[in-house]
């Protein structure tokens, strides 16, 4: 009668270490099927219309690197602006290649006056301005 007691002991035990080793086996390997966050660039940016531009300035956050960057102007039709245009618009005051809080980007108004303009930075939309 105690041998069965001893072998039921032994079997609910070894039950329970072989759960317990697949929870944390699965546990260990379950975070490469939860999608990682990216990495968002945060700023802050005011627009304004200046003359015969749009001008628009970084007035807070973290410097946004313009090589990860696209501008998307929209006024009925679509028009992106890849780094290499954006770099020559954007008033790079350091020389860095990195837009910085109080640096301003000018973008012509011969896009018309009924404009939205986003920012895109790593493939996120990180601030939509409208002009009207």
């Amino acid at each position: 009668m105690k041998e069965k007691g001893v072998s039921e002991i032994l079997g609910e035990m070894l039950l329970l270490v072989i759960v317990v080793i697949l929870a944390a086996f699965l546990s260990a390997n379950i975070s490469n099927y939860i999608p990682s966050m990216k990495s968002v660039p945060y700023a802050i940016f005011t627009g304004k219309v200046n003359g015969n531009n749009y001008t628009i300035i970084q007035e807070g956050g973290y410097p946004i690197c313009v090589s990860d960057m696209k501008i998307v102007i929209d006024n009925g039709t679509i028009a992106v602006l890849n780094s290499t245009q954006i770099y020559k618009l954007l008033n790079d005051v350091n020389k860095n290649g990195y837009w910085n809080f109080g640096e301003c980007l000018n973008i012509s108004r011969s896009y018309g006056n009924n404009v939205t303009i986003t920012i895109v930075a790593k493939g996120v939309v990180i601030c939509k301005l409208f002009f009207r």
